[in-house]
């Protein structure tokens, strides 16, 4: 039995971001110094 993949929708990543507050996937990773980043 093989593992179904299905990717979000620019409409689920809109609605994820709007129920935690943010405007952009970027705003995520705001508190995350650059040089630890991958």
């Amino acid at each position: 039995m093989g593992i179904s993949y299905l990717p979000n929708t620019d409409e689920d990543r809109r609605a994820m971001m709007a129920a935690i507050g943010i405007r952009s996937i970027d705003e995520l990773f705001a508190d995350i110094p650059e040089e630890v980043r991958l």
